[in-house]
């Protein structure tokens, strides 16, 4: 069953597939990660973009995975605030 920040996760890489949406969206992902503080933005890539589980991550950058779980959750909250922007601008953009 998946945890708390692999679903925020799935709902932060995903939107309805059409007309190219999907890989501006995957765009957008990279490069909002990109943007995000040095900490936040090595735990998203690792958990958001390359696919490690939160222990993973957390072994990986040489911290406890509740460390790693804060640094992901302020990630995620930077990064959702981002796609509602990006979300703005492609309805927008369809007008």
């Amino acid at each position: 069953m998946p945890n708390l920040h692999q679903k925020k996760a799935a709902n932060l890489r995903f939107l309805p597939q059409g007309s190219g949406r999907r890989a501006r969206y995957a765009r957008f992902l990279r490069g909002a990660v990109a943007c995000l503080p040095p900490r936040q933005r090595q735990t998203a890539q690792l958990c958001l973009l390359r696919g490690y589980t939160l222990r993973r991550a957390a072994q990986e950058l040489g911290v406890s995975e509740s460390t790693a779980s804060r640094r992901l959750q302020a990630a995620i909250g930077q990064l959702e605030r981002m796609a509602e922007l990006f979300q703005q601008l492609e309805e927008d953009r369809e007008l």
